[in-house]
């Protein structure tokens, strides 16, 4: 098995902008789950640094960005979803 390792630029602002693309796909449909690995498809974006970049959303909480909306990166269905 191998281990994903995230390379040098997986700083504060290399995971911001990953935010800031996966952000700009789901809020256009709200309510709907992507799963991640459509979403590294979509972008272009290997599927761990998505994952790096939502780590801290496990859970419904706030999105800093978008006050008022939720969202939710679940481990286990491997999806990302905005709540509005």
């Amino acid at each position: 098995m191998k281990t994903a390792f995230l390379p040098a630029e997986s700083s504060a602002d290399f995971l911001e902008e990953i935010r800031r693309r996966v952000m700009t796909v789901i809020t256009q449909q709200p309510g709907v789950p992507f799963s991640i690995y459509l979403l590294a498809e979509m972008l272009g974006i290997p599927p761990q640094f998505i994952e790096a970049a939502f780590i801290d959303f496990e859970g419904p909480e706030e999105s800093p960005h978008f006050p008022g909306a939720l969202l939710h990166m679940s481990q286990m269905s491997k999806q990302v979803i905005y709540l509005p």
